[in-house]
């Protein structure tokens, strides 16, 4: 199935909903979404056994990187790599044995060309791991592979460049069930020839799952750790010679999660997930922090079990957050200041792993799908598309708004017509939802008055509001 187009799934393929971020959440409205106008394309990769994406980069050719495994009925897993062209089209994939196990959790292009894998292999003894590097030239063909730890349990959770053209990997050393684990931070030359090893927090039980360097040239760590009998956000400022400028905690309740952060203009933003209570229900966490770590705000959500796995500052502005909402690939568009504005979901069932920005201020998303009960597991790929200009309440394309685009939303909701052109212009009152209030806005902006149409109105422009509804044209 290399290259699939996703086959359509008519029972809500597609799904936007609208909620206040509040430590009580309660859903408000759903609508049913079609997916042309809001995705340029997706597409499933796999073969045999079952595959998974967990993690995507865009490269200098304008095409995209997915490292994620393979595993067979067997039950062995190994390394999986897939270069598509800029359409997602396949261009080439490959599998790497490792020894034992091998799982790839991230991703990067080298600047001299080829790409950078990290993750673990596991041996024969499933409590023993490696932290495990892989280096592939430009056609995916394995140059190099080195693992770094001690006799235990070590793994990279996520891998950036250094400023010196080398390496630098975070993960963790250790066991959560023996309540031993430290952050493992490993620093390598441009061959995986080891700088530095460093391990933080021998007190207390901390896992690094992402790393990022900052604009000033160091690097910031997303966790978790053990403080209290309770798992809790971490966050780490470390130079670049490894070593820890401050790390602080942040969250309250059973069980709290740090998985990516960005940095902002006054300090960083943590995107991970959150248990309050005992009854299971994991929701999204947001913390924004100023430069020194400190808790600027927070917010917390969940109306279903959402385990998130990336964040993105979205050129528009705001933030992408990516994660898996009950049993789908779910993004959620936020503003400044952690807001909500709007969510969508993926893919039937499927799981998103990790989300990127494209260079045409695109989203890109990579996970798993199941396409069939017994069909197994493929790589699922898709972008949405980027913010294009339109005309607020031209719902048909005609570069007017009138009647006709009021009937027009009408028939797509209620006679099974096709879906408008472009959603975002279809969304009359701006609210991240098609549904009847759109048309009932329309009419009354044309024939009643007291009502009026936000930017971009009178003219075509971008969206004043950047959420995920998309346009799959463009209005001039």
């Amino acid at each position: 199935m290399s290259g699939e187009t996703m086959p359509r799934y008519d029972a809500g393929m597609l799904t936007s909903s609208f909620y206040f971020f509040a430590s009580a959440v309660a859903p408000i409205v759903f609508s049913q979404l079609p997916e042309e106008p809001i995705l340029d394309w997706q597409r499933t990769y796999g073969g045999a056994g079952d595959q998974e994406g967990s993690s995507v980069v865009q490269v200098s050719d304008g095409g995209y990187v997915v490292a994620g495994s393979s595993t067979l009925s067997g039950g062995d897993q190994d390394i999986y790599l897939l270069k598509l062209d800029g359409s997602g089209d396949l261009q080439w994939d490959r599998t790497y044995s490792a020894s034992g196990n091998g799982v790839s959790t991230a991703v990067v292009e080298i600047a001299e060309g080829g790409y950078l894998v990290a993750g673990w292999t596991s041996p024969s003894e499933p409590a023993l791991a490696d932290a495990y590097l892989m280096r592939t030239d430009p056609s995916g063909n394995r140059q190099w592979e080195k693992t770094y730890g001690e006799d235990a349990r070590d793994a990279f959770r996520s891998v950036a460049p250094a400023e010196d053209g080398g390496l630098i990997a975070v993960g963790y050393q250790g066991s959560y069930s023996v309540g031993d684990v430290k952050l493992f931070l490993v620093k390598t030359d441009r061959n995986g020839v080891p700088r530095w090893e460093k391990k933080f927090s021998e007190s207390q039980a901390v896992a690094g799952n992402f790393i990022r360097r900052t604009t000033a040239g160091d690097y910031v760590v997303a966790g978790d750790a053990t403080a209290g009998g309770e798992l809790r956000v971490y966050l780490a400022r470390i130079d670049g010679d490894g070593g820890l400028v401050w790390e602080k905690l942040y969250g309250e309740g059973f069980f709290n999660s740090g998985m990516a952060v960005v940095e902002t203009a006054v300090g960083f933003v943590i995107a991970g997930g959150t248990i309050p209570f005992f009854d299971g229900t994991e929701g999204l966490y947001l913390i924004g922090t100023d430069a020194a770590g400190e808790k600027q705000w927070e917010r917390k959500s969940g109306t279903a079990t959402e385990m998130v796995h990336s964040l993105l500052a979205a050129a528009t502005g705001g933030f992408v957050v990516g994660s898996t909402k009950a049993n789908r690939m779910h993004l959620a568009r936020l503003g400044p200041a952690g807001d909500f504005v709007c969510e969508a979901s993926f893919g039937g069932i499927s799981t998103g792993l990790s989300v990127i920005q494209s260079d045409d201020e695109g989203i890109v998303a990579t996970g798993r799908v199941r396409l069939g009960r017994d069909l197994g597991e493929d790589v699922y790929l898709l972008k949405v598309s980027p913010e294009r200009p339109f005309l607020r309440g031209d719902s048909n394309h005609d570069d007017t708004v009138d009647i006709s685009d009021a009937i027009g939303i009408l028939q797509w909701l209620f006679v099974g017509a096709d879906p408008p052109p472009c959603l975002d212009a279809a969304d009359a009152d701006d609210n991240c939802l098609i549904d009847l209030s759109d048309a009932v806005f329309i009419l009354q902006f044309r024939f009643k008055g007291g009502v009026f149409l936000s930017e971009p109105y009178p003219a075509p422009g971008l969206d004043s509001t950047p959420d995920l509804l998309g346009c799959g044209v463009a209005s001039e």
